[in-house]
């Protein structure tokens, strides 16, 4: 199933790439416009390939700007098929009430163009102002006046495009709540595990301050990476990995009850491997409040069935550019945001970081805060 929506994607992103190629070929008489326009786009819509050929042998700025190029390009033509199709509609509009419409002309496009660019300068902005999201629960399982303070983390892509600024962003915003517990939902690292070990990404995260302790699952990305090195690398920083395993930890009220049971998931990806371990033999029968993260948000029914207290996630990035969040919303019951199932409180966040160019449109990137109190 997913290698034919693979190539699905892989043919539509194919043909509109010809179809941009040859309208705008349309556009123009100029013979030697019309050879740049092929070249032109042909490389880019190549690069993406030629990158994931290449990468290993190439130095890395050459594949930080072909990953940011191929990447790019993705959603310029996303985004100029969107227009081309508003544009479309308004010329059979006019041919409705005209009879004809003008020829379309280069300057057509440089309107395409301009309009794609502020979109996509404003996606780019957006990315690098991330929010702060605040949740309060209430439990009673919690004692009168202990509050937990959870900060949640998720997708934050590490490697060509979020940097080590970045981290050192995330540290301050998260040092700044003062959580109790640091959750890093998964996808802390992106494809190329290479470039995060060799800039040492990850290491301003070891100053985060959480009083009980960072926790860290891995996700779909370090997966489709190397599971086995981005453990290797992430063990030796201050954070605890959990990879279908847990540990215990005490709230505000240090070496009294409710004891708080981490329970951290092997991503989805591991299952489809060979299986992960079920759910219900990490629970614990004498801890008082159960904390499951998983990557994807896809496994919500077995942590509501373990009676799960709150289950975080992340993986979606509430779509990352407009019109994808239509996708996640039909592929995951909870996709973003919160909600409840049975005892089970449920909280997806649209991540830090993002996978390919460094924009989002239509959402923003958050660390989210959540209070847990009685």
């Amino acid at each position: 199933m997913h290698f034919i929506f693979f190539f699905l994607i892989l043919g539509l992103y194919i043909a509109s790439c010809v179809y941009i190629a040859r309208r705008m070929c349309k556009a123009t008489s100029n013979k030697k416009a019309r050879i740049a326009i092929i070249v032109t786009i042909s490389l880019l819509t190549l690069s993406f390939f030629l990158q994931r050929i290449i990468g290993a042998s190439a130095p890395e700025w050459v594949n930080r700007a072909m990953y940011m190029a191929s990447t790019m390009w993705l959603v310029v033509v996303l985004y100029t098929m969107v227009m081309l199709l508003v544009f479309g509609i308004a010329r059979l509009i006019a041919k409705k009430k005209n009879g004809e419409v003008p020829p379309e002309t280069p300057a057509s496009w440089w309107r395409i163009a301009a309009i794609v660019g502020i979109v996509i300068v404003s996606g780019i902005i957006n990315a690098y102002t991330p929010k702060l999201t605040h949740y309060t629960l209430h439990s009673d399982k919690m004692p009168n006046g202990d509050t937990l303070r959870v900060a949640l983390v998720s997708d934050i892509h590490l490697g060509y495009a979020v940097r080590k600024g970045d981290a050192e962003r995330l540290t301050k915003m998260v040092n700044a709540q003062h959580p109790d517990l640091c959750i890093i939902a998964g996808d802390l690292l992106d494809g190329d595990i290479s470039t995060v070990v060799a800039n040492d990404l990850v290491s301003p995260l070891n100053d985060i301050t959480a009083t009980r302790g960072t926790y860290a699952v891995l996700g779909n990305h370090e997966y489709m990476a190397d599971a086995t090195k981005a453990d290797e690398y992430l063990s030796k920083q201050k954070l605890t990995l959990l990879r279908d395993s847990a540990v215990t930890v005490t709230t505000n009220s240090f070496n009294l009850p409710p004891y708080i049971r981490i329970i951290g998931r092997e991503d989805l990806s591991k299952e489809r491997m060979g299986g992960r371990k079920p759910l219900s033999e990490m629970t614990c029968d004498t801890c008082t409040y159960t904390i499951v993260i998983d990557h994807q948000p896809g496994a919500i029914d077995e942590s509501e069935e373990c009676e799960a207290d709150l289950h975080l996630s992340g993986h979606t990035h509430a779509g990352q550019v407009w019109p994808m969040r239509m996708f996640t919303k039909m592929t995951y019951e909870v996709d973003y945001g919160y909600a409840r199932k049975g005892k089970t409180d449920i909280i997806v966040t649209s991540g830090f970081g993002t996978w390919g160019p460094r924009m989002r449109i239509g959402n923003t990137p958050e660390v989210v805060v959540i209070d847990i109190t009685r």
